[in-house]
């Protein structure tokens, strides 16, 4: 079976068609089922003289003309022996030719049918191609007309942001107007402010004028002059949080205009290479309108170069610029992340030791409870001690107290009664075990 596999898929090229096209190709287990009994010696005698798609053409066009064949050899022209018909070599021949034009036909028409068919499979795979082309062309003019609706969108939304700047540019030019239309007629707020002057060659004071840029500073002055004598006198208030919001706010501020001021320098400088460039960039076009007046063309071309050049030079320059502030990104990136893992490792640490606390409150609390009940315990057993001492006690107490009382003066009884005993009745015996004793 893995044979007629093989034959199938390496000589033949078969592929599932009709409703199976979407099946898998059968396997060798699959074709023992056809290969059995009567099919079998079929399959053989195809594997062995059937070889590749083309053999199997010209074998199932060659099959009419082995009918003919076989039909001549059975059908010929014959003539009857001892028969009134006689042989003829014309007639011999045109039957000979009449049977190979129809072989020819049969053949040609045979052939005009496989020809047939191989030209609808043709049409078939022209129609897929030209299908396949066409879907490939209506995906690239999709994809350009997203392209193009992407480039739109975002044309459109610079130029609402273009709108919005000009709109609020304009917002600000009207206010300042207003404003200054406002202070031209008087109606607006005064510029100048009554204040107390001093006198230097008498030391009185006078009333005077001053302007508002001119009170703020003497007012921020007067306030920064107060800080600084509370600071040298260490007088640094109740609320030391606020001192301390203080300095990070002054630290940022300061930052920030430290900030500002590094960008107008910035801006003040591209201003004045911008205006240098310019300047330098019309003395070259004059220089070169000069020096090839004859030729427009080489006029134009250099012109061309140079701006191309210009634009080359601004483009390195400013991939580089870009490059440096991707470096300096980089580096705070990297910080940040460094600062990162640190806040998070120290979270971990709190984490784990917020667990360990919870795990020493909770072996804390199961110590309390069981020392509270253990002391209820002691005190049933210290009770039951008691009830026992005093139920075992009691009766060994009694007849203590009764032998206490039968053997008092039992000594001096005693003694008394030996005291009337006679004395010179007292004799010495001597018994069995040696031993002396009064009777």
């Amino acid at each position: 079976m893995s044979v007629l596999h093989k034959w199938a898929t390496m000589e033949m090229n078969f592929v599932p068609q009709g409703r199976h096209v979407n099946a898998p190709m059968p396997t060798p287990q699959e074709l023992r089922g056809i290969c059995r009994g009567g099919l079998l010696d079929i399959w053989e005698f195809v594997n062995a003289r059937v070889h590749s798609a083309q053999t199997a053409r010209k074998v199932k066009g060659n099959l009419p003309v082995a009918l003919l064949a076989r039909h001549r050899s059975g059908s010929g022209y014959k003539v009857k022996y001892g028969g009134d018909t006689k042989y003829s070599q014309e007639r011999a021949e045109l039957l000979e030719r009449q049977r190979g034009l129809r072989s020819q036909l049969e053949g040609t028409k045979a052939d005009v049918k496989r020809l047939g068919k191989d030209l609808g499979i043709s049409r078939l795979e022209s129609e897929i191609l030209s299908a396949e082309q066409e879907y490939q062309t209506s995906c690239s003019e999709i994809s350009y007309l997203q392209h193009k609706q992407t480039l739109l969108g975002a044309h459109s939304a610079e130029c609402k942001a273009n709108t919005a700047r000009y709109e609020e540019y304009t917002k600000r030019i009207a206010g300042k107007l207003n404003r200054y239309k406002e202070l031209k007629s008087g109606h607006g707020q005064s510029l100048l402010f009554s204040k107390q002057g001093s006198s230097q060659t008498n030391g009185t004071s006078s009333p005077g004028l001053e302007s508002a840029c001119t009170k703020i500073v003497h007012e921020s002055s007067s306030e920064v002059a107060s800080f600084l004598n509370q600071l040298l006198k260490g007088d640094f208030g109740s609320d030391s949080k606020a001192l301390a919001n203080g300095i990070g706010w002054l630290e940022k501020q300061l930052a920030h205009m430290r900030t500002f001021m590094v960008t107008e320098q910035s801006r003040n400088s591209a201003w004045r290479l911008d205006k240098r460039l310019a300047q330098l960039v019309s003395q070259v076009h004059r220089r070169l309108a000069a020096l090839l007046a004859d030729n427009p063309g080489a006029s134009e071309m250099a012109r061309t170069l140079f701006t191309t050049e210009l634009e080359l030079v601004s483009a390195t320059a400013a991939l580089e610029q870009l490059r440096d502030s991707c470096r300096e990104l980089q580096e705070s990136a990297s910080k940040a992340s460094k600062e990162k893992d640190c806040l998070y490792s120290k979270y971990q640490k709190i984490q784990d030791f917020k667990k360990l606390t919870e795990k020493k409150q909770d072996l804390i609390r199961v110590l309390v409870r069981q020392n509270s009940e253990a002391k209820k315990k002691l005190e049933v057993l210290q009770r039951e001690n008691l009830n026992y001492m005093q139920s075992t006690l009691c009766s060994h107490e009694a007849g203590t107290v009764a032998m206490a009382t039968q053997m008092r003066n039992g000594v001096s009884e005693e003694v008394e009664r030996f005291a009337q005993l006679p004395l010179h009745l007292l004799r010495l015996t001597s018994l069995d075990s040696c031993i002396s004793s009064l009777c």
